[in-house]
């Protein structure tokens, strides 16, 4: 494996640490309230759709920036 994608892959699991520690943050500050809207939160943010949505959003963004990148260096040349 290249360093390249070693790289890669630890970006991908600080973007989903970084993800997942707002979240909880978020999480543990409104733990205080009990209205309607907040509980809704909490269920919609400890459901697991939103979690994949997170990963699926942490997987690609560093991906679509490494690919304009790419392309960036293939389009200027050696």
């Amino acid at each position: 494996m290249s360093v390249y994608w070693f790289e890669l892959i630890l970006v991908l699991i600080l973007f989903i640490l970084i993800g997942a520690a707002i979240t909880l943050a978020i999480l543990f500050f409104l733990k205080k309230y009990n209205k309607g809207v907040v509980k809704s939160l909490i269920n919609f943010v400890t459901s697991k759709g939103f979690w994949l949505s997170v990963l699926i959003g942490a997987i690609l963004g560093p991906l679509s920036v490494a690919l304009v990148i790419w392309i960036a260096l293939y389009v200027e040349g050696p």
